[in-house]
């Protein structure tokens, strides 16, 4: 391999700590933090910034949506893209992992074992906030009314509420 990849990080168990219990507290802490991918929070905060501005775009009636709708284009390519490398490493046994010489196949097995459902819960929320920027894209796209788009998503509705009252 030619680069460093998330799962070469899985190599720290050997070098951090004192004690040979501290490598199994590492490699739980880089599985946890390898399975949280913060990737889906920034999108789901993406999408929330989009979704208020539609929603005043869509309101006033008046506004340019061209710029909205490139961003909205972009956050779909993102979370497709994201979705689309979960389900590949899911789908194929975690390739990167498999594939590096570092590991044994009994730890790429263990490593698959804790990555696996956090993933696949990744992947569910993924496809929820893709969804979202679809319905988002096609209000903007149709020039809907902001009562529809916040009727079909009133949990981003009530976040961008939140939010904007606490500014």
């Amino acid at each position: 391999a030619r680069e460093v990849n998330v799962y070469d990080c899985l190599l720290l168990q050997f070098v951090l700590g004192q004690r040979a219990e501290d490598g199994d507290k590492v490699l739980d802490y880089v599985l946890e933090n390898i399975s949280s991918d913060p990737g889906i929070l920034q999108n789901e905060l993406t999408l929330l910034g989009v979704f208020g501005r539609a929603c005043r775009v869509l309101q006033s009636k008046s506004g340019d949506t061209s710029e909205l709708l490139e961003e909205c284009e972009g956050l779909i390519a993102s979370l497709r893209d994201q979705y689309e490398s979960f389900a590949n490493d899911l789908e194929n046994g975690f390739p990167l992992l498999r594939g590096s010489l570092w590991y044994s196949p009994q730890q790429v097995a263990s490593a698959g074992q804790v990555l696996s459902p956090p993933m696949k819960e990744n992947l569910k929320k993924l496809q929820a906030l893709l969804e979202e920027a679809l319905i988002v894209k096609l209000s903007l796209e149709s020039q809907c009314d902001a009562e529809v788009l916040e009727k079909l998503l009133p949990k981003r509705l009530k976040q961008y509420e939140k939010g904007v009252s606490q500014m």
